[in-house]
């Protein structure tokens, strides 16, 4: 395994529209990681990042795994290039964080999974938001037995309008898109930190519209759709919980809808929406007149703003303190269970019945103010 001296250096591949977020994130963290290259299939793209930010030479994926500076690879390129990417920067002898889904299927994710075991190095996935203080603290109240034992679950991904807000939305409606692959993993991620491994699952989905059609400055343009655009998904954890999942792209309009709500046998939980960081935690128990909002486990890392801005980075941060012996809370293993999980929501709705899932893990370790502190000083 690579050994890596703090702080250990960051080679980004991808400069697209997630990037800003890293860069926003990581910056908070320079004495843990620090950027030294930027690479992108479209080399303008590259350019721009290292002049924008003030860091790291620009070049290709080549240019990249040459450079002696990088130890860890941070892959932020669409999803059907993920695999390709981890199995060069395993076989670079890199470390490897990479945006998810782990691949666009789980067979490509295996075969990925096979070279990085082969060469010894460490692969982390996102998504981290379940790392955030809106999804710790509720994990910190169901584990403290507030609540009794956990029933049961709603939650709805709705991510609206997707192709009117999204500045480049093609890849969402194609092979490795879609509201399940897209959205998707940031609930299971949330829902295995609560709940722990999933054990099976029952869903139906369907294609709303075959076209969809886009009005921007430029011009109306048609987008084809080749993947289903609605799932509902029926989630039984090992644990015995069991969860009603909603992924769409075409609820536009929700009148009332929970991000995320959570059954107990002594009240309920309204936890906040599992693509964020940030949020606000209510409690209501069986003997309550009203709802009562639950004080945030983790501290300020912005005190005065936005308790916990909307960045990314955190994951990078957990794979670099991995590399010294921690456990890693945003593991393959969780990226892998949760693209397995997704893909059999597909084919329970194909095959009419309930799926198995094979993968398991143990639940992430929680995140704590001690380990903000280290990582943010």
């Amino acid at each position: 395994m690579r050994n890596v001296d703090l702080p250990a250096g960051l080679g980004i591949v991808g400069c697209g529209n997630i990037l800003a977020a890293y860069m926003t994130g990581l910056a908070r963290a320079s004495q843990l990681v620090r950027v030294v290259r930027f690479a992108d299939a479209d080399s303008t793209r590259a350019e721009a990042a290292s002049s924008t930010y003030g860091v790291g030479k620009p070049g290709t994926l080549p240019d990249l795994l040459a450079d002696p500076e990088v130890d860890v690879v941070v892959n932020l390129t669409p999803p059907t290039v993920h695999d390709e990417v981890i199995r060069q920067a395993s076989a670079a002898g890199r470390h490897i964080f990479t945006e998810k889904p782990l691949s666009a299927t789980t067979l490509r994710a295996g075969t990925a999974l096979e070279v990085v075991a082969r060469h010894g190095i460490s692969l982390a996935c996102a998504p981290d938001t379940f790392l955030g203080p809106v999804h710790q603290t509720s994990r910190a109240v169901i584990d403290g037995g507030e609540l009794g034992e956990i029933i049961g679950y709603t939650a709805f991904s709705t991510y609206r309008r997707v192709e009117e807000r999204h500045p480049n939305p093609g890849f969402l409606f194609q092979p490795g898109g879609g509201p399940l692959l897209d959205l998707g993993p940031y609930y299971i991620a949330a829902f295995v930190n609560l709940f722990g491994p999933i054990a099976s699952v029952s869903g139906r989905t369907r294609i709303g519209a075959s076209v969809r059609r886009v009005t921007r400055p430029t011009g109306m343009f048609e987008i084809p759709v080749s993947v289903p655009t609605h799932a509902s998904a029926t989630l039984t954890h090992a644990s015995g919980v069991v969860g009603t999942f909603v992924a769409s792209f075409d609820i536009w309009d929700p009148h009332h809808l929970p991000d995320f709500e959570i059954y107990g046998e002594n009240g309920t939980l309204e936890s906040g929406h599992p693509a964020w960081y940030d949020g606000d935690v209510f409690v209501r128990l069986h003997r309550d007149d009203e709802w009562r909002l639950v004080p945030t486990v983790l501290p300020d890392i912005q005190p005065g703003r936005q308790r916990f801005p909307l960045t990314r980075g955190l994951g990078v941060l957990d794979l670099v303190e991995s590399l010294s012996g921690r456990p890693c809370r945003t593991s393959s293993e969780l990226g892998l269970h949760s693209l397995e999980v997704l893909e059999a929501i597909q084919r329970a709705s194909d095959e009419s019945r309930a799926i198995s899932i094979s993968t398991t893990l143990d639940r992430p370790a929680p995140l704590t103010g001690a380990d903000l502190t280290r990582w943010f000083g």
